[in-house]
């Protein structure tokens, strides 16, 4: 969704892996990662079950939405350079949960970072990811949430509005 800012830096995402490649580099040694390492090292040990969506911020924070309701909070692509140094680690920062059982078929984050929204079969789902802990703002993509995980707000038809429509609507 940024990729005009920095047309160069491609985010790669497979079944469990996540990297980058830069296409100013020569095509065979294009895939940015750690010195010596493979891109098999960077599987998303943290995803469990097939990844169906996922989306960044303007800072390049990931969010990846799987197969059975989970979205995954990642401070940017594995193994790739921060700009402060050092690399973005595989594991996730934070794990929200949607709707148990159903999948993440869209997940999108704000350009700042703030918000979370997903959709499942049935309902829209918006999860605020800023919060407060010890006075400081912080970020579930950048720190842990813990307990500070939201519950998200869900936009779903009431069964009044499924009668008059007369079927179950498809949210996408």
């Amino acid at each position: 969704k940024f990729a005009d800012e920095d047309p160069n830096l491609i985010c790669c995402l497979s079944n469990n892996v996540a990297f980058s490649i830069d296409k100013r580099m020569d095509p065979a040694n294009a895939v940015v990662t750690e010195f010596g390492k493979d891109t098999s090292e960077y599987a998303l040990g943290s995803l469990k079950k097939p990844m169906t969506c996922h989306a960044t911020s303007r800072k390049g924070q990931l969010v990846i939405g799987d197969s059975v309701g989970s979205i995954r909070l990642y401070t940017g692509p594995p193994g790739t350079q921060r700009q402060a140094g050092g690399y973005h680690p595989k594991t996730a920062k934070t794990l929200l949960q949607g709707s148990p059982g159903q999948a993440i078929l869209s997940v999108d984050i704000t350009a700042d970072g703030k918000f979370v929204l997903a959709t499942t079969e049935d309902n829209v789902m918006l999860f605020p990811i800023e919060y407060l802990a010890e006075g400081k703002s912080l970020n579930g993509c950048d720190a842990r949430m813990g307990k500070s995980k939201p519950s998200p707000l869900r936009l779903s038809p009431s069964p009044e509005q499924l009668l008059s429509i007369g079927s179950k609507p498809q949210v996408t």
